[in-house]
């Protein structure tokens, strides 16, 4: 009898080492998980354009440039057509628009014009070589082709405006007292 009780001890010993190790192995488990999404890379503020796909770009001319990272085959960019429209009107020649999509100019170019934006320059090239992992993708670039802003994914309004906003014409500065 002796042994049994041995046996039965060392049995009930065992499933509580087992169910122990089971939930520390599903709590570890959900911890990973709900430590949040990885970050996807993309460009960041400070990012220097001035190689790859846009190393020919005249930045100092153009004083602003607006580059927006489009795929046609994204149903983010389709749906952010309207938005896309606005944006000549609120850059009114102040600041440069530059498309630069995958595909070639030719595709480029037609599925543009069905969306109805209106760009300055179309560039083809793979987004990796700008930094975007993620369409669309709309980065505000400054005379020295250093990105200034960054946006991504389709914008709710009040990010729109705020695009919107960063693109227009500057009103001069009035001299207090002037």
């Amino acid at each position: 009898m002796k042994i049994s009780t041995k046996i039965e001890t060392g049995a009930n010993l065992a499933v509580i080492v087992l169910v122990a190790l089971f939930a520390w192995t599903v709590v570890r488990g959900r911890t990973d998980v709900t430590a949040g999404p990885t970050q996807v890379s993309g460009p960041k503020v400070g990012l220097n354009l001035n190689q790859g796909a846009l190393k020919d770009v005249n930045w100092s001319g153009n004083g602003r440039t607006l580059v927006l990272g489009l795929q046609t085959t994204c149903h983010f960019c389709t749906e952010s057509g309207p938005f896309f429209q606005k944006l000549p009107s609120a850059a009114s020649g102040n600041t440069k628009i530059i498309a630069v999509l995958p595909q070639s100019v030719e595709e480029s170019k037609k599925y543009l014009q069905k969306l109805g934006v209106r760009v300055d320059e179309i560039r083809s090239a793979p987004l990796s070589d700008i930094n975007v992992a993620g369409t669309p993708t709309l980065m505000l670039v400054d005379g020295k082709g250093l990105v200034k802003n960054v946006w991504v994914g389709k914008l709710p309004d009040e990010k729109q405006s705020e695009v919107l906003s960063a693109i227009a014409p500057k009103a001069p500065s009035r001299i207090a007292g002037l």
